[in-house]
């Protein structure tokens, strides 16, 4: 596999013929460490089968590996079960645990299919489109009652200024027109 070629290739590139070419003991050990990672099998905490740790998904704040497949399936359950609560929160697959780690969408996006990922994403976009028309909903309400309270202020100014002037003015009593001179 992808291990053997790339010990394959260090090993090539130590043997050339032409020691300017040859990589350094640094660059080797460090080339060899890569290998070996290659070569180290996980557990899955889910499925129980081992896999190469590039083919699963860890989780940092637990340090629990879960395969590409068990991490679809939690993902997929984890979109069925979303709610507008738990928008953003697609936790770790060992929450049963205890761990209350989130994954972002990147490790989302790199870790399932492009349809599963796809389904989050719409998904969520419904969630945020319903929470940002409840929240304008609910402030175009409050601008309303804000409104209609400050126009019966003014309604309430406004009379008070008339009963003013209907005392400071005399008036014809059947006009109600404001004598000039009197």
């Amino acid at each position: 596999g992808e291990g053997m070629q790339s010990i394959v290739m260090v090993i090539n590139q130590m043997t050339d013929v032409d020691p300017k070419k040859r990589p350094t003991a640094k660059e080797i050990a460090s080339k060899l460490g890569e290998c070996i990672k290659l070569f180290e099998l996980q557990e899955c905490g889910i499925c129980m089968i081992e896999y190469q740790q590039k083919k699963m998904v860890l989780c940092e704040t637990c340090n629990n590996f879960c395969c590409n497949k068990c991490f679809e399936m939690h993902v997929s359950n984890e979109v069925r079960e979303m709610t507008e609560e738990k928008l953003h929160s697609l936790g770790c697959f060992d929450k049963g645990n205890g761990c209350k780690a989130i994954f972002s969408n990147q490790i989302i996006a790199s870790s399932v299919s492009p349809n599963l990922f796809e389904e989050y994403f719409k998904k969520s976009e419904e969630f945020i489109e319903k929470k940002l028309e409840t929240e304008n909903e609910r402030k175009l309400e409050e601008m309303k009652r804000d409104l209609l309270e400050k126009s019966r202020e003014e309604l309430a100014f406004l009379v008070k200024r008339q009963e003013i002037v209907d005392t400071n003015y005399l008036k014809c009593p059947k006009c109600r027109r404001v004598f000039i001179d009197y």
